[in-house]
């Protein structure tokens, strides 16, 4: 209505700070006057009209993503892939989301733009938007300036933003009109020049409400219009009518405008106020004599309190009531028909969005109608749809509006609410709702929506451990479903994951081949690929790398399409196979993909995962410093996410760059503690990994005869369970543990072990690792004829070097060294010298065996 450069003003300084909030209770023109400024400066803005279907994070930021990209082709593909593939984690941690898309403002967007929230109270006050939002605050980037427009102070976190001068509130007292702004709008609107006593009156009775305001004028106007050639217009008596309170005063005024119109027009006002949102379409439909393709202009171009609220989704124009006089038509219309008469209206028009498959606005006139029963079997058809898209809040609201004994009439209607309740993480309270869901199922006889309960039930034990009965639940699910069923082919990859954390690799490959030809044979390529990624963790637990890597790939897509949070645990797996295959520069390439994924979808935890793995592949670079760095940074985003350290591999891997500084003793301290947490925490693998590298320090440090007893033991877990990988590792260690004791027919049954697995699952690179470590291990003819060519080759060179190295050392220390060494240590039939390149070096002689005259030249 009229600009006010007063509050023009302030908008515009807060702009450099994060937010603006806009407050104040309806007809004060909180929206009249964001819209003016928004339209009054270059930036681009985007406006986002709320509504109560708003309040699910998924829709709320699925909306905010595509009002970015209305400004900024392209976005928010990370973001809606992230909302799509990631419900789980949206239901628990919501949050997560807001940096995806963060991330996706600071890569695509370049210039400063303003996003509007207008009637955020119709979020309500429990709603998980709310964290989204602080989220977003305590974060946004420079480019992206918020404000917020609500009838209430919302639920966020403004104290922290006060603290840091990063937000500006405008009130209602702001809002309020002064006498100068007053007399402005009576001049430049209302084409009216008020005396000092009428500007003194509209100041003392309306106190600058602009509601107020608009509506005494408003009335005088029409009261103009009315009058015939000759009459003079009489001024009604406000006096009185102003002193009453806001809702009065705008009911008395409201009337006046009501009474104004047709009987048509009247009609098809009480009737549109039932509706959320007024598209012309729809209102044509449901009211087809009403003329509406030419009432609702009509009444905008008469400011019948409505305003046009831009394009609906059917492409139709979208209108808007004033809220006060949306209020002011439906009490009038409970007045004039009754209850029974706005229940019959509503459950028409629930009807109309049934029959046009418009499920929201058909379930909350359902609702207002008190249409209890066919509301339950909206929320047990369409449940799963709503659950698909995220829509947790929505259907958790209107499950819970439906009484629970009517509710329960469709039982899988209660499943549906069980299953979000499970999906945010309140397992005790989803076990009871499936567990009666199951029974009810049970005596409707719907074998399916049973089994599904029964995956549920299945899938919360498992999160808690409880293998045992997760595997009885997935065979209750199995027994009610044929071999078609998606619930058959969600049973057999719930099974191999509990079997994978069983060890149980053999039985979980199975049953997730079975998972995968079943999501092949339904078409669902997108859980087909999480299948295919599931197939090569038994492959790559058993060490066989090459076979991982191809599962692993048939996780990612060749085209360029959406990213989705689980590809960067695909790359993370990609990237560690390649580090065992000594593959640098592919382990590099995933990495930096892994790593891409995780900062663009808020992957902390898996963040560490990358950062550590990063560390190896620099330990492997003998760039020491660098590993440590990566290890380092690992350690802190592990500490972030709250992760208990010894559940990590970061102090294993850790402890093996220190043996390879020669850093015995760090190792054998950071291994013991280690080896007692995980012994601690029951995690047998865990610990069993980490005897295996305590051991290795122990045989660095001599203790040969400990070291051996243990590796004894970690060796015959590896080789039953067949853990191939660890196993080579420990049969080598063994080996080495047999060498040093002198047992020679021992040290040959290990070494031979260790090369045919070595052979088998080509390890070469290891293999060449482990030569270069000790290359005297492998000097023993019956070794080398056991090795490939290539590999002849670099015993030999190893051995030559090490020579070399051993004449440079300083006589007289080194001298002392040897025969010390020579004294503790047992013989060493194998070779003349070894050089442990462990730490400082060792070098050791069978004193038994002269050395060769020209050992030294």
């Amino acid at each position: 209505l009229l600009l006010r450069p007063r509050l023009m003003e302030r908008l515009g300084a807060n702009l450099s700070h994060p937010v603006t909030l806009v407050t104040a209770a309806a007809g004060s023109g909180k929206t009249t006057l964001v819209a003016d400024f928004v339209r009054s400066r270059k930036r681009q803005f985007v406006w986002y009209q709320l509504d109560h279907t708003d309040a699910d994070p998924f829709v709320f930021l699925g909306y905010v993503a595509h009002g970015i990209r209305q400004i900024v082709p392209g976005f928010g593909a990370a973001t809606l892939s992230y909302l799509q593939q990631s419900a789980d984690e949206m239901a628990q941690q919501p949050e997560r989301a807001v940096d995806v898309l963060l991330n996706e403002v600071l890569d695509l967007v370049d210039q400063p733009f303003i996003f509007v929230l207008d009637d955020y109270h119709h979020l309500g006050a429990e709603t998980a938007v709310h964290t989204i939002v602080d989220r977003l605050l305590a974060y946004l980037p420079d480019v992206m300036h918020l404000i917020i427009v609500s009838r209430d102070v919302p639920p966020l976190a403004l104290a922290r933003l006060r603290t840091q001068n990063a937000l500006t509130i405008i009130d209602r007292n702001e809002l309020l009109f002064t006498d100068e702004e007053t007399q402005e709008l009576f001049r430049t609107v209302f084409d009216l020049e008020l005396t000092p006593e009428q500007l003194a009156e509209y100041r003392e009775r309306t106190h600058g409400w602009i509601t107020a305001l608009q509506l005494v004028r408003q009335v005088a106007q029409r009261q103009a219009l009315g009058l015939r050639e000759g009459e003079s217009a009489s001024t009604p008596d406000l006096s009185e009518i102003l002193r009453q309170s806001e809702r009065d005063i705008f009911d008395y005024f409201a009337e006046e405008v009501f009474a104004d119109e047709t009987e048509n027009v009247q009609q098809l006002l009480l009737r549109l106020s039932l509706l959320e949102r007024i598209d012309s379409d729809v209102c044509a439909q449901l009211h087809p004599k009403s003329g509406c393709a030419a009432a609702l202009p009509a009444l905008v171009r008469r400011n019948v309190f409505m305003t046009v609220a831009g394009l609906s989704d059917g492409r139709g124009e979208e209108y808007r009531l004033h809220p006060l006089f949306k209020d002011f038509l439906r009490r009038r219309l409970h007045t004039e028909v009754g209850q029974a008469g706005v229940a019959a209206e509503h459950a028409r028009y629930a009807d109309f969005f049934i029959a046009d498959e418009q499920w929201e606005p058909a379930m909350r006139h359902l609702l207002a109608a008190e249409d209890f029963a066919r509301a339950a079997r909206i929320i047990a058809e369409k449940g799963a749809d709503w659950i698909a898209s995220g829509a947790f809040s929505l259907l958790l609201t209107f499950a819970e509006a439906v009484p629970p004994a009517v509710l329960e009439t469709e039982p899988r209607a209660l499943a549906h609410r069980a299953e979000i309740v499970r999906l945010r993480g309140e397992y005790d309270a989803a076990q009871s709702l499936f567990r009666h869901a199951t029974t009810l199922l049970h005596k409707r006889g719907d074998a399916e929506g049973e089994a599904d309960a029964y995956h549920s039930l299945a899938t919360i034990a498992r999160r808690r451990g409880d293998f045992a009965t997760a595997f009885s639940y997935l065979d209750r699910a199995v027994e009610l479903t044929d071999e078609s069923s998606v619930v058959r082919t969600r049973c057999a990859n719930t099974r191999g994951l509990c079997l994978l954390a069983l060890s149980q690799r053999a039985e979980a490959e199975l049953e997730f081949r079975a998972a995968l030809q079943s999501a092949e044979e339904q078409n669902d390529e997108r859980y087909a690929r999480l299948i295919a990624h599931n197939l090569g963790l038994p492959a790559m637990g058993r060490g066989d790398f090459l076979e991982a890597l191809r599962w692993l790939r048939r996780m990612l897509k060749e085209d360029d399409g959406a990213p989705i949070p689980q590809e960067a645990t695909a790359y993370l797996n990609m990237a560690r196979c390649y580090l065992f295959r000594g593959e640098l520069a592919q382990c590099e390439q995933n990495l930096e993909r892994a790593m891409k994924r995780c900062q663009l979808f808020n992957l902390v935890a898996l963040s560490g995962d990358v950062l550590e793995t990063y560390g190896n592949l620099y330990r492997e670079r003998n760039d020491a410093a660098r590993a440590t760095e990566f290890y380092d940074q690992a350690t802190r985003f592990y500490e972030d996410a709250g992760l208990d350290l010894s559940r990590s591999e970061v102090q294993e891997e850790r402890a093996v760059l220190h043996l390879q500084n020669g850093e015995m003793h760090a190792a054998r301290v950071l291994m013991e503690r280690l080896v007692g947490a995980r012994a601690e925490a029951s995690d047998e693998i865990g610990t069993l990994t980490a005897r295996l590298t305590r051991a290795r320090a122990m045989l660095a440090q001599r203790e040969v005869e400990a070291a051996t007893a243990e590796l004894k033991d970690i060796l015959a877990y590896f080789h039953t369970h067949g853990l191939y990988y660890y196993e080579a590792q420990a049969s080598l260690a063994l080996a080495e543990g047999r060498h040093i004791a002198g047992q020679e027919v021992e040290m040959m049954a290990h070494l031979r072990r260790a090369l045919d697995l070595a052979a088998r699952y080509d390890y070469e690179y290891w293999l060449k690792r482990e030569i270069a470590r000790h290359p005297a291990l492998f000097a023993w003819p019956e070794v080398c004829e056991l090795l490939p060519p290539d590999l002849r080759e670099q015993v030999a060179d190893a051995t030559a070097a090490t020579a070399a190295r051993s004449i440079g050392a300083q006589p007289t220390d080194s001298l002392a060294t040897t025969q010390a060494a020579a004294t503790a240590a047992p013989p060493k039939p194998a070779a003349d010298l070894t050089i442990r390149m462990l730490g400082p070096i060792e070098i050791f002689r069978d004193p038994a065996r002269p050395l060769a005259a020209d050992a030294w030249t």
